[in-house]
């Protein structure tokens, strides 16, 4: 039973390492469009990458082993904290 919930977490920090990576070649390919909202998404994702190994256990039980969007997931692995954007820069 524990080899299978080891393989589960494997499989999850796999996952969830492709799709930040996939994302990040999004933004470097110039397929999501900049905005001031999101100009720190490429350092979140980065941050992400960085502290994967670290997090992934807390990431895996946080979000019931289930993977969610990649930049919800870049937040929750991010250590970088972005600035506070004034409301009237977002819409």
């Amino acid at each position: 039973m524990e080899s299978h919930k080891r393989n589960f977490l494997v499989n999850f920090k796999e996952t969830s390492k492709a799709l930040i990576e996939s994302e990040l070649e999004a933004w470097r390919q110039g397929e999501r469009l900049w905005n001031v909202a999101n100009q720190f998404n490429e350092t979140i994702l980065n941050d992400a990458l960085k502290h994967l190994d670290r997090k992934i256990q807390h990431a895996y039980n946080h979000f019931s082993g289930c993977c969610p969007p990649a930049m919800e997931l870049a937040r929750y692995l991010s250590e970088f904290k972005a600035p506070e954007i004034d409301s009237i820069w977002v819409d």
